[in-house]
């Protein structure tokens, strides 16, 4: 950059300014391997505990199923054992 720079004239003090402040641009700015190993890492964590959350959900909702079932039932058979005979 610094010899493009030049190569159009610009004086050498402002040339080193520009360099200087778009190495600092692309410090800050630019995501490295590290940050993007990172950030790939938080996702697998964060979809991990998704998972994990729907497995838990889906157990208690079958949980849930069945013992409504069962109470359903049971409320039947109560309604059936106390209905006097005809």
């Amino acid at each position: 950059m610094y010899d493009a720079l030049v190569s159009i004239s610009m004086p050498s003090d402002k040339t080193w300014a520009v360099v200087d402040a778009k190495e600092g641009d692309m410090d800050s700015e630019l995501a490295i391997r590290q940050d993007l190993r990172s950030l790939e890492q938080r996702i697998e964590n964060h979809l991990r505990r998704l998972e994990e959350r729907q497995g838990h959900d889906s157990l208690e909702r079958s949980v849930n199923f069945w013992f409504g079932l069962a109470f359903f039932t049971l409320l039947v058979v109560v309604i059936v054992l106390t209905r006097p005979l005809a």
